[in-house]
């Protein structure tokens, strides 16, 4: 009852934010699967990395990125001994194929230092 009396004023009511169209689905050509593991490159400071064991993966938005539907930057893929790498202007995203993420298999670095899974 005092959840009706305190909000009921604001329930209806669309903000500005959510009347806008997003699309939660990053074009393919920023998307680099591997296995059960997939990387979407969104700038060159941020690429989401995901795993699925069903290599079912989520496109739903979230609270932090609702839209993806961005321009594609500009990064390399490459696969060589046992990982892969991706490269954009900023950073360098390393993981060993077939792993599970660990800070052992999946890290990255840039100009603003390095970071490891789970680190």
């Amino acid at each position: 009852m005092m959840f009706a009396a305190l909000f009921a004023p604001f329930l209806g009511r669309i903000t500005s934010y959510e009347a806008l169209d997003y699309d939660s689905v990053a074009d393919a050509k920023a998307t680099v699967v591997r296995g059960n593991a997939r990387f979407t490159v969104l700038t060159p400071q941020l690429i989401r990395f995901e795993q699925s064991a069903t290599t079912t993966f989520e496109d739903r938005a979230t609270l932090a990125i609702v839209n993806r539907k961005l321009p594609v930057p500009k990064f390399t893929a490459s696969d060589a001994n046992g990982e892969l790498t991706i490269t954009t202007d900023k950073l360098t995203l390393t993981y060993t194929l077939g792993a599970q993420f660990s800070s052992a298999t999946l890290s990255a670095k840039g100009d603003w230092g390095a970071w490891s899974f789970g680190a």
